[in-house]
C-alpha cells in the first residue's frame, strides 16, 4: 500500500465539552495516527471560532518522532468558542498542497454546525476526499454528508463517542493507510475476559493492533489487572504467549505493530480488573498495510427521503489470491422513533423542558436545544434517540454481493455494516474483512 498524506481537522468548540466529546475524540484521532506507516504525512488542525495548524504536515519515520510529536499536541486541545468548519478545510487543503503526493485526505470530525466563518459547502476542494464524522445528532449531518459527497469522500455517522473509535478504524481503510481487518467494539464487566480471532495471512509482513477505550482514568498494565486497568494479551497461532511493549502507549489506548508475523488464528485478548462503572468500553482494530484482499461497500445515493430504498453495492476484491469460503453478515443500526415521534412521544415533558444553551448559540433551534436537554437528564434509565440493530440477508457469489432490498421508513441517521469471514485458498489461513457507512435520510 502506497503512503498516504493525512490532514486531521479536529472541532474545539464549547459544545465538545457539553456532551463529554472532546477527550475521547482527542483519544481516537491520536490512536488513528499511531497505525499509520512510515512515509506516511500527518498534519492536524484544530478549530473553534478560528481554525488553527496545531501540528504541520510532517512524514512518519521509523524513529516515531512525527507520532508522538502529533498527539502531544492534540492532547493539549481544550474546548472553546465557536464552530469554523470553512477555516479548517481550507487550512487542511493548503497543508496537503504542499506535498506531491497524489494520495491525500482530509479527516473532518465536528460535533455541530458551523457558527463562524464562511459557508463550508462553498468552494470546496475538487482534488482531496474530505472524510466527515458526525460525533451526535444535533442539525450538522446533513452539512457533513455534503461535505463527504461533494468531494468523493465518505460520511459517518456516530451517536455518541462510542461509536467514534469504529468509525476512525473504518477511515483508516477509506483513505488506504490500511486495510481494516477486525473493527469491534467491547463491552466487559469487571474482573473479565474476552477474546477476538485475529486472522494473519501468508505472505503479511507487518500487522497493526489498537485498543482504545472511553474512560481514560483506566490504565494499561501487563500485569494482572486491578482497579481501574486492563491487560491486553497477544498468543500466536501456536498458542504462546507474545511478551512485547507496545509500540505506543496512551491515555485511552495502545498499538502494536506485529512485523513478520506468524500465519494463521493469532488470540488477542481484554483483561479487566475492577472497573469504576463496572464494565469496560472499548474497541478493538486490527489493519494490514500490504494486503490484496479489500472489501468495498458503497451507496448508490446518498441524498435519500423517508421511504426510499437503500442500493448498496458491495464488492470482495482479490488481487492476487483465490478466495472461497466466504461467510456475509450485514446489520443496518436505524433509529427506533423519527423524531415527529420523539416529539409527540414527549411532548409534556418538553414543554417544560429549558433548551441547551451550547445549541443555542450554535444555531440550533429551541425544540431541537429542548430535545437535547430532556435526553441528557433522562439517561442512563431512558434513552429518547435509542437505535436498533436489523440483519440483511447477504449471499455471496463471484459475481458479487447480493443483499434483500433495504427500505428505510424512519427518518434520521442509518448505519450499514459488512462483515466478512473467508479463506485464501493457497494458503489455506483465514482472513476478515469488515465495512461501515452511513446515510442521513430526510
Amino acid at each position: 500500500m502506497s503512503s498516504v498524506s493525512i490532514a486531521s481537522l479536529i472541532d474545539q468548540s464549547d459544545s465538545m465539552r457539553s456532551f463529554g466529546y472532546m477527550e475521547p475524540a482527542k483519544t481516537d484521532a491520536a490512536t488513528f495516527i499511531t497505525i499509520m506507516k512510515e512515509a506516511d504525512q500527518i498534519g492536524v488542525v484544530a478549530f473553534s471560532t478560528e481554525s488553527r495548524v496545531i501540528y504541520p504536515l510532517k512524514t512518519i519515520h521509523s524513529d516515531h518522532k512525527t507520532i508522538n510529536e502529533a498527539i502531544n499536541e492534540i492532547k493539549k486541545l481544550s474546548p472553546i468558542y465557536l464552530t469554523n468548519i470553512e477555516q479548517a478545510i481550507s487550512q487542511g487543503h493548503q497543508m496537503l498542497n504542499a506535498t506531491g503526493n497524489a494520495n491525500r485526505a482530509m479527516i473532518l470530525l465536528s460535533d455541530g454546525l458551523w457558527t463562524a466563518g464562511g459557508n463550508p459547502l462553498r468552494g470546496l476542494p475538487s482534488d482531496i476526499p474530505i472524510y466527515t464524522i458526525a460525533l451526535g445528532d444535533r442539525g450538522q449531518c446533513s452539512i457533513l454528508q455534503e461535505l463527504a459527497r461533494k468531494t468523493n469522500g465518505q460520511y459517518h455517522f456516530s451517536p455518541d463517542a462510542f461509536e467514534l473509535a469504529e468509525i476512525y478504524n473504518q477511515i483508516a481503510d477509506d483513505a488506504s493507510v490500511a486495510t481494516t481487518a477486525i473493527n469491534q467494539k467491547q463491552q466487559i464487566d469487571s474482573y473479565r475476559f474476552t477474546t477476538l480471532p485475529l486472522y494473519v495471512p501468508e505472505g503479511s509482513d507487518h500487522v497493526s493492533l489498537a485498543v482504545n477505550w472511553l474512560d481514560e482514568s483506566v490504565i494499561y498494565t501487563t500485569g494482572s489487572p486491578g482497579v481501574n486497568q486492563v491487560n491486553i494479551l497477544l498468543r500466536d497461532p501456536d498458542g504462546q504467549k507474545i511478551v512485547m511493549p507496545p509500540t505506543f502507549i496512551g491515555n485511552g489506548f495502545v498499538t502494536f505493530h506485529l512485523h513478520d508475523p506468524k500465519p494463521g488464528q493469532w488470540t488477542t485478548g481484554c483483561w479487566c480488573g475492577n472497573m469504576s462503572q463496572n464494565i469496560f468500553r472499548g474497541t478493538v482494530g486490527a489493519f494490514e498495510p500490504n494486503s490484496t484482499i479489500k472489501l468495498n461497500c458503497k451507496l448508490a445515493n446518498t441524498d435519500m427521503n423517508c421511504g426510499d430504498q437503500l442500493d448498496l453495492k458491495t464488492i470482495l476484491e482479490s488481487s492476487k489470491n483465490e478466495i472461497g469460503n466466504i461467510i456475509i453478515k450485514t446489520t443496518i443500526e436505524s433509529p427506533v422513533d423519527s423524531k415527529e415521534t420523539i416529539l409527540e412521544k414527549y411532548k409534556d415533558e418538553i414543554k417544560n423542558t429549558e433548551p441547551d444553551e451550547e445549541l443555542m448559540k450554535k444555531g440550533v433551534n429551541e425544540v431541537d436545544a429542548k430535545l437535547n436537554t430532556l435526553h441528557k437528564k433522562l439517561l442512563p434509565h431512558v434513552n429518547i434517540f435509542a437505535r436498533r440493530q436489523s440483519p440483511v440477508y447477504a449471499k455471496y457469489s463471484k459475481d458479487g454481493v447480493e443483499h434483500e432490498p433495504i427500505k428505510l421508513d424512519i427518518s434520521g441517521n442509518h448505519t450499514i455494516r459488512v462483515d466478512v469471514e473467508g479463506t485464501i485458498l493457497s494458503s489455506n489461513t483465514k482472513f476478515t474483512r469488515t465495512r461501515r457507512l452511513s446515510v442521513n435520510v430526510k
